[in-house]
């Protein structure tokens, strides 16, 4: 019972904070696009040409679902990087960092540190989604998305495999240790950023988070 109350509480907490970020974004651009009306009729009382009087494409109307639940894949992103670096921090204290518990606390740390970029990306590009329209955007995004799931898998398995290299005995270990990481970061990371490329050109939107790895033996 106090399990679920620990879980239920942040969670009820980022569902709310999720429908407040919508509510302020959904008030500031009501109140954006009515400031544009009274300009425009101020305009044309004051009897102004038409050519004297700028006007810019009215945007479309937000789908404020899009707001909502980018708000709150976005804050489930940011807590999950949080209590990772906390799990980072604790690490430190382990009784063997260096062996085989240590060095798989603190991959599950940097894992979850990683997911938590991830999923904060995600919902970022839900979140600017909510102006765009079209089936090409939504499919773009939904790419993008899956692209960078796979990325996420890559590093983190790029990260498990590389915390080998602390029980490795030789440099012939370690470079098969770095070896296999890079391997793995490849499989999962190539077609991840194949996908986001793809999807962002269909949805024609903007890189927002990019990876690279750099492995050495000594």
């Amino acid at each position: 019972m106090v399990a679920m109350e620990t879980i239920a509480i942040p969670t009820v907490v980022l569902i709310l904070a999720a429908l407040w970020v919508m509510l302020f974004a959904w008030t500031v651009t009501a109140l954006a696009r009515d400031a544009r009306i009274r300009r425009a009729r101020a305009a044309r009382r004051s009897g102004a040409a038409a050519s004297e009087v700028t006007t810019s494409p009215e945007p479309p109307r937000p789908n404020v679902l899009c707001w909502f639940v980018g708000a709150l894949v976005f804050g489930a992103g940011l807590l999950m990087i949080v209590g990772g670096v906390g799990q980072v921090l604790e690490t430190d204290d382990h009784p063997d960092p260096f062996g085989a518990e240590g060095s798989a606390a603190l991959a599950d740390a940097i894992g979850r540190v990683i997911w938590g970029a991830v999923t904060v990306t995600n919902g970022a590009y839900v979140w600017r989604g909510a102006r765009r329209r079209g089936w090409l955007d939504r499919l773009g995004r939904l790419i993008i998305i899956v692209g960078y799931i796979l990325v996420g898998v890559a590093l983190d398995q790029a990260t498990q495999r590389s915390m080998d290299l602390w029980a490795a005995g030789s440099d012939g270990e370690a470079d098969a240790v770095l070896g296999g990481a890079m391997v793995q970061y490849l499989a999962w990371g190539a077609p991840g950023a194949l996908l986001v490329f793809i999807g962002t050109k269909m949805a024609n939107e903007q890189i927002l988070m990019t990876t690279d790895a750099n492995v050495r033996s000594h």
